[in-house]
């Protein structure tokens, strides 16, 4: 089964480029408390926000169509469980991104999700083995962890 995969280039392309406009814009000031604390809060929603589009609204949006199925089914899945990883992954997406959630519930987002993509770079790996696109959950991940170490910055701070 062969991915089309324009867009990936030119999301990752884009992360890329505003994240080194994060690291100018706020290396070039003086750091002070204030300007830490803004770049943590930018780093966090921009991170936590791509984990919401990625794992929440693409999942909601795209989640029953035919290629979503025919990439479960490729890696030996039942057809079942791509309603059951749509409805956790919007609901883990949700918890992550409402402010007013829980901190436990949090904790338990962010770990399912790790576990999500820890889960999706073994199970390419042991179908098609090692490629490009194998690494991609692995990316998503460190993004993910962008987004955990801002958030508990931020839980510290206030």
């Amino acid at each position: 089964m062969e991915c089309n995969c324009r867009d990936q280039p030119s999301i990752m392309s884009l992360l890329h480029s505003l994240f080194f406009w994060l690291l100018l814009h706020f290396c070039g000031q003086k750091q002070t408390r204030l300007n830490s604390m803004k770049m943590t809060k930018v780093i966090f929603w921009i991170s936590t926000g791509f984990i919401f589009l990625f794992e929440g609204v693409m999942p909601a949006l795209t989640g029953h169509g035919e290629l979503s199925v025919q990439a479960i089914t490729h890696l030996g899945y039942p057809v079942y469980f791509v309603t059951i990883l749509v409805v956790f992954k919007v609901l883990g997406s949700l918890a992550l991104i409402i402010p007013k959630v829980p901190a436990r519930i949090k904790e338990w987002a962010y770990a399912g999700c790790a576990i999500n993509f820890i889960c999706a770079f073994i199970s390419n790996w042991v179908v098609d083995g090692l490629n490009g696109l194998t690494f991609f959950p692995m990316l998503i991940l460190a993004i993910l962890i962008a987004s955990y170490i801002q958030y508990h910055r931020l839980a510290n701070d206030y």
